[in-house]
């Protein structure tokens, strides 16, 4: 009976044990979850953090997300948290954070003032580089820390650069900066850019008007004329790829080396008369490696449209090929239109339709020239406002069928 007895009292003094450890683990729960998830030091960190920055609670709060990141995350507001535990600090504590007393508040308000030397670097790197467009080297970030926190002079001796590296390293994953670099962008200003764009387009109208003043007893007829480049492998369009495991399988698509690189030129033509319009040749020039005799021989073979291949030396259109053109233009204008009719040939400022012997086959031919700009093309150019676009995305679907179609793709 005694030994029953006492193996009761030794489960009821185990038993009262426990229960006494779960309600001070408790205790110590809702104690911790209240600080935010801190103990004593990193309390006395985000205190003095909030002090010494003059109570900036931004910097508070992320001291304070920094020292519970090991911790269970508190489902109270961290600023709230911070507030309170200042609120709750004795005066005399919070003393201690200008004159620490204790080893425990010192070593608070060296941690503090890292942080703070921290943050005014990250600052420091953010006003380069949104004011100045500069990104700093890691030895002028760590002499900026360096200058906040200890009052370093920049012309003193440099510490090791594997120091250097590994403490902006470091620095870099807390802070969220990256190593990279600030590429050049173009900078105009707003007003002298919307000044200059109106100036000019106002000039070509002005040019456009003195044309139609010069030829007011003919029939006008504008036509535009431009070139753009067709690569030998077209870009690929957008489409439907399969997956495995949530991953994109590397597919690729097989282009020969000597289709790598280069293209043919395409020139177009479109013009204000519909009955003309069917008439008119385009054409597609490229070097003589690539259009060779046995090609072209291939092509004249082929039913022939109003597309004309001509093999050049090289796949630049030229001052020769654009005497080429404009002469045949003048001659299918003359055979369509009746006599009354003046054609007038929109050209942008390429230096190929410059030059004195395109200008004199122009005159020759009764064709006027007007020229775009070279910065207004993407609004007066009818072919590069609505043209070329929608051809260069129906030549990438039909090669993206033929490609589909073929044997080896």
């Amino acid at each position: 009976m005694s030994e029953e007895v006492f193996q009761l009292q030794e489960a009821l003094r185990t038993n009262q044990l426990q229960i006494k450890n779960a309600l001070q683990r408790r205790r110590h729960s809702k104690k911790r979850e209240a600080s935010g998830g801190l103990g004593p030091a990193g309390q006395k960190a985000t205190i003095a953090v909030y002090l010494l920055s003059d109570q900036n609670l931004e910097l508070s709060v992320r001291m304070l997300q920094h020292w519970a990141a090991a911790a269970s995350p508190s489902s109270m507001d961290p600023g709230r948290i911070v507030e309170d535990l200042v609120l709750q600090t004795p005066m005399e504590t919070l003393r201690q954070t200008f004159a620490p007393e204790t080893q425990e508040w010192r070593l608070a308000v060296a941690r503090a003032k890292k942080f703070l030397a921290e943050a005014t670097a990250r600052d420091w790197v953010a006003q380069l580089n949104v004011g100045h467009g500069v990104a700093p080297s890691a030895t002028e970030v760590y002499w900026q820390y360096e200058s906040v926190l200890k009052g370093t002079d920049p012309e003193a001796r440099l510490p090791a650069a594997r120091m250097v590296r590994k403490w902006v390293c470091c620095w870099r994953g807390r802070w969220g900066v990256r190593r990279g670099a600030i590429r050049p962008k173009l900078h105009i200003e707003t007003p002298l850019l919307q000044a200059k764009a109106l100036g000019i387009v106002e000039a070509f109208w002005r040019q456009v008007c003195y044309i139609r003043r010069k030829f007011a007893t003919k029939k006008l007829v504008f036509l535009n004329l431009d070139e753009t480049s067709i690569g030998y492998s077209l870009m690929p369009q957008a489409g439907c790829v399969t997956v495995e495991h949530g991953r994109q399988v590397p597919f690729t698509a097989k282009v020969k080396k000597e289709n790598h690189r280069g293209c043919f030129t395409y020139v177009a033509i479109i013009c204000t008369c519909i009955s003309l319009q069917g008439k008119l040749p385009h054409y597609l020039l490229g070097s003589r490696a690539r259009l060779t005799k046995a090609v072209m021989r291939g092509q004249a073979a082929l039913p022939q449209t109003n597309l004309k291949v001509l093999a050049q030396q090289s796949a630049w259109n030229s001052s020769p090929c654009m005497v080429q053109i404009l002469e045949e233009v003048a001659a299918v204008i003359k055979s369509v239109c009746s006599a009354g009719t003046q054609g007038v040939l929109l050209l942008d400022c390429a230096p190929c339709h410059l030059t004195p012997s395109v200008l004199k086959a122009a005159a020759v031919s009764g064709l006027q020239l007007a020229f775009v700009p070279a910065s207004a093309t993407h609004v007066a150019q009818p072919l590069d406002m609505a043209a070329f676009s929608g051809f260069k995305k129906w030549l990438q679907k039909e090669h993206r069928s033929l490609r589909s179609t073929s044997p080896d793709g």
